[in-house]
């Protein structure tokens, strides 16, 4: 399976779905805040994994990662993370830990991706892999947030 990537940077792509991962955050802390049902939560949490978050992991699964080797101990923490996160998404038993646990752990391996994953990868890459990675695919376009419904964290 081809997956679709922009024309510019991916990182810089990349970082951009991490911002939405970040707002994805807020919108869980503010919906717990006002004591919204969990289940409201958990759906657009659902929602959001399947629109965005799958395709941001696999291309960090089959394009960044190989960058640095599936041997290499960041990237084996971030295989981690996506699988935790994955499992939450899935975890129906216990709806009200998954969603915090989700707010919790997306935030905090956006920061690791972030500091040091895309870090390590900027050292590492040059440009000619950069540029084979764009090569490789098509563009992806990301749902927009504003397209869910049930907008409970306003």
């Amino acid at each position: 399976m081809k997956i679709a990537l922009p024309e510019e940077d991916v990182l810089t792509y990349l970082l951009q779905q991490h911002h939405q991962g970040l707002i994805l955050c807020q919108n869980i802390h503010q919906g717990l805040r006002k004591n919204i049902e969990p289940v409201r939560i958990k759906k657009y949490c659902t929602w959001f994994f399947k629109q965005h978050i799958e395709i941001h992991f696999k291309i960090e699964e089959q394009y960044i990662f190989p960058i640095l080797g599936y041997d290499h101990t960041l990237v084996k923490k971030a295989l981690r993370e996506h699988r935790k996160i994955k499992r939450l998404i899935e975890d129906t038993a216990d709806i009200i830990k998954a969603v915090n646990l989700l707010e919790e752990l997306i935030e905090a391996h956006i920061r690791f991706e972030e500091k040091n994953i895309f870090t390590e990868i900027h050292k590492s890459a040059s440009e000619e892999i950069k540029h084979a990675i764009r090569k490789d695919a098509n563009f992806h376009t990301m749902k927009r947030v504003s397209e869910w419904s049930d907008i409970f964290w306003q």
